[in-house]
């Protein structure tokens, strides 16, 4: 294991670990205070999930590239 977190409440005796393994060590752990807003997470674009781009935004983000398009939908900064 490369990091293992154990989580328990106040007051409670239950133990929940949550273990990340990487055979591959590509992957990374980092602590910050406001991860949202600090390097390498603040240089992504917006999830698209959360707040997904309209068609416009989109279209306009894509055709502005002259990159494969395997590559421009793989980049995370495409949305930005």
């Amino acid at each position: 294991m490369k990091f293992v977190l154990h989580l328990t409440s106040l007051g409670q005796t239950d133990v929940v670990q949550i273990a990340y393994s990487d055979p591959r060590r590509l992957g990374r752990i980092r602590l910050r205070a406001d991860p949202v807003n600090e390097p390498p997470l603040s240089l992504l674009g917006p999830d698209p999930i959360v707040s997904p781009p309209t068609r416009e935004d989109w279209l306009a983000a894509v055709t502005k590239r002259r990159s494969p398009i395997k590559s421009v939908l793989l980049d995370q900064t495409v949305c930005v």
